[in-house]
């Protein structure tokens, strides 16, 4: 995971053809009800690619927790258990905010979700683009649950 670049050979900015030309045919696609975004999903790994839109490029990476190997810098993020994890993830950050129940690292263009919770099954990290999110959104406040 290199922030802001992508995941392994998943480059944001990648059009629908390539991703699939990596991961294959997705197990199903979903356009969203409140944006143009398209979500793809593979069961297999439980991965999901977003897109912008029908034609638009890949924006985000949502990586679930049966993905042992993803690391940040050779960090094994899911082999650790979820408040370890994201304290870990947040003290590297520096600078976490927290929107709608979700943990944002800029400094790593990443969000972390159900990291709290003890159960492994619940956790996602999703990275994403520079243009996903804007931290100086004030809906982003500071995150003071780091550990």
């Amino acid at each position: 995971m290199i922030p802001y670049v992508g995941v392994g050979d998943l480059k944001f900015g990648m059009s629908r053809q390539a991703v699939r030309a990596i991961l294959g045919s997705p197990t199903s696609s979903r356009n969203s009800r409140f944006s143009k975004k398209v979500t793809e999903y593979w069961l297999e790994n439980q991965l999901q690619a977003v897109f912008t839109s029908e034609d638009g490029p890949l924006s985000e990476i949502v990586l679930s927790r049966e993905l042992k190997d993803v690391n940040l810098d050779g960090s094994f993020i899911f082999q650790k258990d979820g408040p370890t994890g994201r304290a870990e993830l947040c003290a590297k950050d520096g600078s976490p905010k927290v929107r709608s129940g979700g943990i944002f690292l800029f400094n790593l263009g990443i969000a972390l979700a159900e990291f709290d919770n003890m159960e492994e099954d619940q956790r996602t990290i999703t990275a994403f683009d520079r243009a996903t999110w804007d931290p100086t959104d004030p809906r982003f406040v500071d995150f003071s649950g780091v550990t």
